[in-house]
């Protein structure tokens, strides 16, 4: 067998993903698999993007840290989206009684906003 074998693909991720547990990147994505978009902070994901988001030439960039931050782009995008709606909601259902949600965020403005 080859020294010069190719890994594949898979073997390439658990390479990167499995051995260095404590990457900035590792950190983010588990960060993004475990949080609700709903409470996810939408400026740290924003800053870790500007200023992990390679602008050199495309052929230096490792594809699958570009595929992990496309991921991660996704998920801040969804998630602004995500609490941009509930923003809107409660103003909606704050500002009027009869709102089929007004009980539920009231109580939830009451006790703090949880």
């Amino acid at each position: 067998m080859s020294s010069d074998k190719k890994l594949s693909n898979e073997d390439l991720f658990n390479l990167i993903f499995n051995s260095k547990p404590d990457t900035p990147l590792q950190k983010m994505m588990d960060y993004i698999h475990g949080t609700d978009p709903l409470k996810a902070d939408v400026e740290r994901i924003e800053e870790f993007l500007l200023r992990n988001t390679h602008t050199g030439h495309p052929d230096d960039q490792c594809q699958i840290t570009e595929c992990a931050l496309g991921d991660i782009e996704v998920y801040l995008l969804n998630a602004k989206d995500k609490q941009e709606q509930e923003d809107d909601e409660w103003e909606a259902a704050m500002n009027n009684p009869d709102h089929p949600r007004h009980e539920e965020f009231r109580t939830r403005f009451e006790n703090g906003g949880e």
